[in-house]
């Protein structure tokens, strides 16, 4: 074998102790910073942990000596043929998950892309140990011309099983590229807009991960290809596809640890630790930090995970103003017709009534978009919906007239169509919202402020939601199917809370569908928030989530103490019960009865009840503007209840009360029972009379008078706790 070969094999094996050494550093770096432990970045680690095994192979061809002859020894042949097809396919498969992350984020900003990665681990390691077990199966592992074991024969098509998911990985991977750089472009009718320069600085960012992956892999690609055409590789003369294949691949994970680097958290952190421990060095570091390089990849901006919350905030945008608009144009219609008339029958922008039909909007654009009739009496009666183009919505003839900006240029983008909008104003005004100030709680100058009120929810929905400054209401997500249903029955759910103001049940304010630029549409909801009278500064202590039901509802956590979201068992084995005054006791769990038996007229099942705890300190007492005695004489507990022994504020809510007793929730129940054999008056997927019935028995078994502890007996309570599973609560992360 001639020494040009032996020279390939060992810058090949320093070209992959680099690339081992890089994944290593990308590894340790995400293991030690806190902030690099999340998702996508998550994606990275277990791509750089592949990459660190993947090296290992063309490590020995540098480091052992006569490391070529291992290719003839079985064992050894094996384990370098099993490395290069389950880690090199697996590194390759998280490069296209990652872009496929990325094209999640982007066209979808509202899905919560990190419930994607149970499916991403089955994929990657699914396809990597199937196509390894048939290249094993098919017995044709051997010497691949690379000094190293892997498929032997240049045409053998069990190659395929590696490079037919490497091109479709590329094809996403380039896809991903070009949906990013039109979504950036499309993000500009709002003050969340990128700019052009954070713009360029992130579509640099994510190019540099797709140019890597693809131009590592190009060579080998290439090579492979030539190879199954029927040209054979000389060892004792290597052609340039031959160090192409070999320097391409080993240097992969070296490259992606300095894109790495480019993280704002890596760069941050590192300057932080440097100006720490070595105190002399700050001069020079803030003036490398002020560098256009260095200020480019420290500028969070610009980094690509910030992509899917500008988007969000440019949908939000869109939502605000649409709340806007509604608000004013109900006002409008008030005024000119003497009330809100028959129910949901008011209009402004273009309008549906029921059957389909869109009415062109009547807005006058120089009045900021609030609208204007030009005849009361041509609106149509029984409308159900309100439609504002994003035209309407940013008042785009009244920004070209100011700055030229070309209207044409926003249209078609996003429209908001309002859902009910006269029965959602009834439901505010029962509760004694002003419009104003309802308003003010939805001020697009403070929403941005600070975005750590948005954030997806713990449980199975994984739905986004966000609060408003001020904490009194909450923007979640919705389905379409709950979005029907709400639109279906908004009109019982006015009437019942107009005969049971004092009802538990979450309001809903109002139901919108916002679509896309790509036709995609998310549905919203605006309903209230069991905690919003909390005073600001004030931590819920404990957090409960209750729907009567014992299976997969906590309970194995021995040390629980109230911290996290408890769930029915974790609750009565730690807080046991509430304890209230006796005179408020009656009163409480007899409207929970009766909203639970309103829910069960509409087929509705799995809500719960929520509460949260808080101390009736003297932090609290200090912080507090509310007589809650006044309010629970008026037999109104949404601001709080005072407990028996007044030691503790509880705030409860029922929550979740879109879900239908239908296909789906019978499905779940008949395989919980016949399949996972769980206990069939345990599993919350059960009928909604039983719902209802089971509910109820827990409310009465918890909500107590003021008695000792040491006298109430819990044993006939509390079931044998099974696996714990959070809930799809959206208001429970509110603390």
């Amino acid at each position: 074998m001639s020494s040009d070969i032996h020279a390939l094999y060992r810058a090949s094996g320093s070209l992959a102790f680099m690339s081992f050494c890089g994944a290593l550093f990308v590894v340790f770096t995400f293991i030690t910073i806190k902030e690099l432990r999340k998702h996508p970045t998550r994606l990275i680690f277990f791509l750089s942990v592949c990459d660190v095994m993947f090296s290992l192979k063309f490590l020995v061809t540098s480091f052992l000596p006569h490391s070529v002859s291992l290719q003839d020894h079985t064992v050894a042949c094996l384990l370098q043929a099993g490395a290069q097809q389950f880690f090199g396919l697996a590194s390759i498969s998280w490069n296209g998950m990652i872009s496929l992350n990325l094209i999640i984020n982007t066209t979808r900003p509202f899905e919560n892309s990190s419930s994607y990665n149970k499916l991403y681990h089955i994929w990657v390691w699914g396809l990597s140990a199937v196509t390894s077990i048939i290249m094993f199966a098919a017995r044709s592992t051997g010497p691949s011309g690379d000094g190293t074991c892997w498929v032997e024969g240049q045409r053998s098509p069990i190659r395929l099983l590696f490079f037919v998911p490497l091109l479709i990985y590329f094809a996403i991977s380039i896809s991903s590229l070009i949906i990013a750089a039109i979504y950036s472009r499309n993000s500009g009718s709002s003050s969340n807009s990128l700019s052009e320069r954070n713009r360029t600085g992130m579509l640099l960012r994510m190019a540099s991960y797709t140019l890597v992956f693809i131009l590592c892999w190009t060579g080998p690609l290439i090579h492979r290809i030539v190879q199954f055409t029927g040209k054979v590789d000389r060892l004792d003369d290597p052609n340039f596809l031959m160090y192409l294949d070999a320097f391409s691949v080993s240097i992969q994970g070296f490259v992606n640890s300095m894109i790495w680097l480019t993280n704002p958290s890596i760069l941050k952190g590192f300057f932080y630790n440097i100006k720490k421990y070595l105190p002399w060095s700050d001069k020079y570091i803030n003036q490398g930090e002020n560098t256009p390089l260095i200020r480019s990849l420290q500028d969070e901006m610009q980094d690509p995970i910030q992509l899917a919350v500008i988007l969000r905030n440019n949908i939000l945008t869109c939502c605000l103003r649409g709340i806007t608009l509604s608000v004013e144009d109900n006002l409008l219609f008030k005024l000119y017709s003497g009330g809100y008339g028959p129910i949901n029958s008011t209009h402004m922008g273009g309008v549906g009534n029921g059957s389909g039909n869109t009415f062109a909007p009547r807005h006058n654009s120089n009045n900021g978009g609030s609208g204007s009739f030009n005849k009361i009496s041509s609106i149509p009666p029984d409308v159900e919906e309100r439609v504002y183009s994003e035209k309407e919505l940013f008042n785009i003839d009244s920004l070209q007239s100011v700055s030229g900006t070309p209207s044409t240029a926003f249209l078609g983008r996003h429209e908001f169509k309002d859902y009910c909008p006269a029965t959602f104003a009834r439901i505010r005004a029962l509760k004694g919202i002003a419009p104003e100030e309802y308003l003010k709680s939805f001020d697009s100058s403070l929403f941005f402020e600070n975005l750590s009120n948005q954030k997806f929810s713990e449980g199975k929905s994984g739905s986004f939601m966000c609060f408003t400054p001020d904490s009194k209401y909450l923007i979640k997500t919705i389905t379409r199917q709950e979005c029907v249903l709400l639109k279906k029955k908004i009109s019982k759910f006015y009437d019942y809370l107009f005969n049971n103001p004092s009802s538990f049940l979450l309001r809903f304010y109002g139901c919108y569908k916002i679509t896309m630029p790509n036709d995609h549409c998310v549905y919203l909801a605006v309903m209230s928030n069991v905690f919003s009278s909390i005073p600001a500064g004030i931590k819920v202590k404990e957090r409960y989530d209750l729907k009567g039901s014992t299976v997969n509802r906590g309970g194995n956590d021995i040390n629980f103490n109230g911290t996290g979201l408890g769930l029915d068992n974790d609750f009565l084995n730690f807080r046991k019960q509430l304890s209230v005054p006796t005179q408020h006791k009656q009163f409480i769990v007899d409207q929970l009865k009766k909203d639970a038996e309103f829910m069960s007229t509409l087929n509705i099942m799995d809500y719960s009840l929520l509460i949260g705890i808080i101390p009736n300190d003297e932090l609290f007492k200090e912080k507090n503007t509310l007589d809650l005695n006044q309010y629970i004489d008026r037999s109104d507990f949404s601001n709080g209840i005072v407990s028996g022994d007044d030691k503790f504020i509880y705030y409860v809510g029922v929550i979740d009360i879109l879900q239908l007793y239908d296909f789906n929730k019978k499905l779940e129940r008949f395989l919980k029972i016949n399949f996972v054999r769980k206990a069939a008056d345990g599993i919350s997927a059960i009928p909604t009379e039983p719902y209802k019935q089971r509910f109820v028995k827990r409310m009465n078994q918890i909500i107590q008078d003021t008695i000792p502890e040491e006298d109430y007996d819990f044993s006939s309570f509390v079931r044998s706790p099974s696996n714990t599973s959070i809930s799809s609560s959206d208001q429970k992360q509110n603390v």
